[in-house]
């Protein structure tokens, strides 16, 4: 098979993936009823439930297919190794690691970066003999709040 037909098959089964799931999300958008007569509230009524459609299909293919993804990571970096391969690549660049005549593995990696844990410094500036209260006072001016996480659920009303 040339690569004109790989992409055509590779094509072709992305569309069969995406039916069953596009068949789900218009039975769940048809469930949708309201008792509303005025057009814009019951558009964006609707668009309301389209959102938790949509967010209830992604989060459990998500779910599904986020762990297969990390494993097939795991698996072509193991296949790489099992061929004598070195899988880590390089900071900065995109290296192929190995390639057939159908697919090519290639590994693209961030510059490395670096990082300094405010323990680390307060300890390395008290060793230089910066004064504890200094530290203090400075490391009070330059903390910032953080905001947490935020988490969305959809459940099913009873």
């Amino acid at each position: 098979m040339n690569s004109k037909q790989i992409r055509i098959e590779l094509l072709d089964m992305q569309d069969k993936v995406v039916a069953p799931v596009e068949y789900v999300r218009d039975a769940f958008e048809k469930l949708f009823t309201t008792q509303s007569k005025e057009n814009e509230l019951v558009e964006k009524q609707f668009t309301a439930h389209a959102a938790m459609t949509d967010y209830i299909l992604v989060s459990a293919l998500h779910s599904k297919y986020k762990k297969l993804f990390d494993k097939a990571k795991k698996a072509l970096d193991k296949s790489a190794e099992g061929l004598g391969l070195d899988a880590e690549g390089l900071a900065g660049t995109t290296v192929t690691i190995h390639e057939n005549d159908v697919f090519r593995f290639v590994k693209k990696r961030n510059q490395d970066g670096t990082s300094t844990l405010v323990v680390d410094l307060t300890t390395e500036l008290a060793r230089l003999g910066v004064e504890k209260s200094v530290v203090d006072k400075a490391l009070k001016k330059a903390t910032k709040p953080k905001r947490g996480n935020t988490y969305y659920e959809v459940e099913l009303v009873e």
